[in-house]
C-alpha cells in the first residue's frame, strides 16, 4: 500500500495542475513576420518563359543566408518563409545578361530589395536579354591560319591610374584556325592573342632546342599591335553576334634575364624557394602574359627565359615560415635585342614594431572573431605587403616585418563602427589618417579605438522628384583626405530610393549620386572634377546618425562603360 501512495499523490498533483491551466486563446492567429518573393522569368527576344533561370536573393546583413530558386518550365519562382532583411536580387541562365532588380539599364547596379516584417512582393518580372558572340581567326607570320592559339578577352575596370583588368573571357583557335567565344555580357572589350608553340613542361615534355627557344610569338592585341598601349577595345550589345576579330601573328625574337639574389633569407636552407618573376611596366593590358616570365630559386640564381623586349619590373617574394609574413623586393630592367645578364636584386628585411591598443568605451562586445590592426601603404605602386597584426587579449600587437614608409592605420574589429581614432609612435603622430614608419624604430605604435562611427541615411529624387531606385550614393572625404580610400562609403538605393551609409569616419565630405556610374569610378579625381559643386555638403561627428536627401546627377548622355 505504502508503494500506492506515491503514485496517487503524483496523479492528484497532475489532474490539479491541469485545472489550473489558463483556457486556450481565442482571439485571431498571430500574422506572420515572414516574407515572400515571386515572378516570373522571360525571355525578352521572345517574350517566352524562361525556365531553369537561377533567382538569387543575397542576404546584405546575413550573407550565409542567402537563397536562391530555380524557375519551373512557366518561368515562375517563388522564395518564402525569408526572414525580412535588405536583399540584392540578380536573375541569370546560361546564353542571358544577368539581370539584377530595379536595374533601368543593363550597366545599372540595381536596387537593394527592403523586405517589410510581413511583406509579400509578387508578380515581379524580369526579361532576360541573349549574350553576345564573338568569332575571328588568327594567322601566322606567313598568312598559315594557325590552331591552338588562345584568344584573351579583357574588360578594364576603374579608371586613371587605378585601372585594372579582368579576364572575361577566352577560346583557343581550332583546326582550322577559328575561334568562337559565347556568352559575352553587354560591354567594351580588348582583345588579345597568345600563342606559345615551343612550351614545354620540365621532366614532361621534350626540350626544344636552343634556336627554337631564342624566337616566339609576343602576345599580339587587337587590332594586331604588340604595343598594348595602342589597342583598341570594341563596344558589344545584347545578342549581337560579331565576326571577323582576326589576328596576324608576329614572330620575334626572345631573351632571357638572368642574375642573383644577393641576400638569400637564411631560413630558406630548408629547401624551400624564392619566386622571382617580371611583371610589363605600362597599360595594365601588358600584365596578361606575366605568368609566362617567372622562375624559383632555392640559391639565389635565376633566369627567365623568351622575353620579350620591353620596360619591366623584376620582382622577387617568399614567405617567412617561422612569421608567416611575406617578403618583397623590385628593381626596373629593359629588354631589348639582346640577353640581359648580371641583375641583382637584394631584401630590404624589416623589424618587428610592437603596439598596444586602447579602446574607447571597452571592447566591442559583438565580435564575430578576433580584432586585427592594419598598416596600408600610402604608395598605391608599393609591392610591400604588411601583414595584419592579431590584437592579443592584452591589447598588444605586433607587425612583424615593418618597413619604412607612410600608411594608413585601420582595425577589423567585427563591428563596422570601429575605427582608428589616433595613431602615435614616439613623438610621431597620426595626421590626416595617415602616419609615418620612420626605419628600425624601437618605439610603441599605440593605437586609440573607438567603435562610435557615424551613420547617414536618406533618399536620393530624380529630377521629377520621384525616389531614384537602383543608383550607387557615394560619399567622398573632402579633399585632403582622399587618399585614404578607407573614409569612402557608398550603397545602391532601395524601391524607395533610400540608402543608408554606416561606419563613417568623423569628418568633412560631400554626398554624390549619380544615374550612371561605375563602381568606384567615384574613386578617380578626374572623373569627380566636374561633379565637385553638385555634391552636398556633410559634417559628422563620433555617434552622429544624420538624415540627408540629394539629387541624382543625370549622366545618362554617358551612360556605357567608358573604354
Amino acid at each position: 500500500m505504502k508503494f500506492l501512495l506515491p503514485i496517487l499523490l503524483g496523479l492528484l498533483q497532475t489532474a490539479n495542475t491541469c485545472a489550473q491551466s489558463p483556457p486556450a486563446a481565442t482571439g485571431p492567429p498571430a500574422v506572420s513576420q515572414k516574407c515572400s518573393v515571386s515572378g516570373t522569368v522571360f525571355r525578352k527576344d521572345t517574350g517566352e518563359p524562361l525556365s531553369k533561370a537561377k533567382v538569387m536573393l543575397e542576404n546584405r546583413e546575413k550573407w550565409a543566408e542567402s537563397i536562391f530558386d530555380i524557375t519551373d518550365s512557366q518561368g515562375n519562382f517563388q522564395l518564402s518563409d525569408l526572414d525580412c532583411h535588405h536583399y540584392l536580387m540578380k536573375v541569370s541562365h546560361p546564353g542571358f545578361v544577368e539581370a539584377s532588380y530595379g536595374q533601368r539599364t543593363l550597366y545599372d547596379p540595381g536596387a537593394v530589395l527592403t523586405l517589410l516584417p510581413g511583406q509579400k512582393v509578387t508578380d515581379l518580372v524580369f526579361k532576360l536579354q541573349r549574350t553576345a558572340v564573338v568569332t575571328g581567326r588568327v594567322f601566322d607570320e606567313n598568312g598559315q591560319l594557325t590552331e591552338g592559339v588562345f584568344i584573351h578577352v579583357i574588360h578594364l575596370t576603374g579608371r586613371g591610374g587605378r585601372r585594372e583588368y579582368e579576364e572575361a573571357g577566352g577560346a583557343a583557335t581550332n583546326d582550322l584556325g577559328e575561334f568562337r567565344i559565347f556568352d559575352l555580357a553587354p560591354g567594351h572589350y580588348f582583345f588579345a592573342a597568345a600563342y606559345e608553340p615551343w612550351s614545354w613542361r620540365e621532366g614532361f615534355d621534350p626540350r626544344p632546342k636552343s634556336k627554337l627557344w631564342k624566337k616566339g610569338y609576343p602576345v599580339i592585341f587587337y587590332p594586331n599591335t604588340t604595343d598594348p598601349s595602342r589597342a583598341q577595345s570594341f563596344s558589344i550589345v545584347p545578342g549581337q553576334e560579331r565576326s571577323s576579330i582576326d589576328f596576324q601573328l608576329q614572330l620575334t625574337s626572345m631573351n632571357t634575364v638572368s642574375g642573383k639574389i644577393l641576400n638569400m633569407p637564411a631560413n630558406k636552407k630548408d629547401g624551400s624557394e624564392v619566386s622571382v618573376d617580371l611583371l610589363p611596366e605600362g597599360s595594365p593590358l601588358s600584365g596578361i602574359s606575366r605568368n609566362e616570365w617567372e622562375c624559383r630559386t632555392k640559391d639565389g640564381s635565376f633566369t627567365i627565359s623568351r622575353v620579350p623586349p620591353g620596360s619591366y619590373d623584376l620582382r622577387a617574394f617568399y614567405m617567412d615560415r617561422e612569421s608567416h609574413e611575406p617578403e618583397w623586393t623590385q628593381r626596373k630592367i629593359e629588354v631589348g635585342g639582346a640577353d640581359v645578364e648580371g641583375v641583382t636584386l637584394s631584401f630590404a628585411g624589416g623589424y618587428p614594431l610592437h603596439g598596444h591598443v586602447t579602446w574607447e568605451g571597452g571592447r566591442p562586445v559583438d565580435t564575430s572573431g578576433k580584432p586585427y590592426v592594419y598598416l596600408s601603404p600610402i604608395d598605391e605602386d608599393s609591392i610591400k605587403i604588411i601583414q595584419p597584426a592579431e590584437v592579443k587579449p592584452d591589447d598588444s600587437f605586433v607587425f612583424r616585418n615593418m618597413t619604412e614608409g607612410e600608411y594608413v592605420p585601420a582595425i577589423r574589429a567585427g563591428s563596422e563602427d570601429c575605427f582608428v581614432k589616433s595613431a602615435r609612435l614616439g613623438s610621431v603622430s597620426m595626421m590626416d589618417w595617415k602616419i609615418q614608419i620612420p626605419s628600425g624604430t624601437d618605439s610603441t605604435l599605440e593605437y586609440t579605438i573607438s567603435c562610435r562611427a557615424a551613420h547617414l541615411e536618406g533618399q536620393v529624387l530624380t529630377s521629377d522628384s520621384l525616389p531614384a531606385v537602383g543608383v550607387y550614393v557615394a560619399l567622398i572625404p573632402e579633399e585632403r583626405l582622399r587618399e585614404n580610400h578607407a573614409a569612402y562609403s557608398y550603397d545602391q538605393t532601395d524601391q524607395t530610393g533610400h540608402f543608408l551609409l554606416k561606419g563613417i569616419l568623423p569628418g568633412d565630405y560631400k554626398l554624390f549620386s549619380w544615374s550612371h556610374v561605375e563602381e568606384d569610378e567615384w574613386n578617380d579625381p578626374e572623373f569627380l572634377k566636374p561633379f565637385e559643386d553638385k555634391g552636398i555638403s556633410v559634417h559628422v561627428e563620433e555617434e552622429d546618425h544624420k538624415s540627408v536627401n540629394t539629387r541624382m546627377i543625370d549622366t545618362s548622355a554617358d551612360e556605357e562603360p567608358k573604354q
